[in-house]
């Protein structure tokens, strides 16, 4: 998820995130998962994810973490 500068610091990401948490559970996952940016590990840890694994590289995006949350 990325949201575009000129609307970021407005609540919009963290509410995509909540959403798709909500489906999640509605769905009965566990957990859930993305790949974070580095730029963006804050905003996840802010939201209970935690870092899982080591530190990897997407092409033409750059560093990356898995992060995860519990939904149980």
């Amino acid at each position: 998820m990325a949201v575009d500068t000129l609307v970021r610091k407005k609540g919009y990401a963290k509410k995509l995130l909540k959403k798709a948490e909500k489906y999640a559970i509605n769905t009965g996952a566990d957990y859930i998962w993305c790949n974070a940016r580095i730029s963006a590990l804050g905003f996840y840890e802010k939201n209970d994810y935690k870092i899982y694994g080591e530190e990897f590289y997407i092409d033409d995006i750059g560093q990356h973490y898995i992060m995860m949350k519990n939904l149980k």
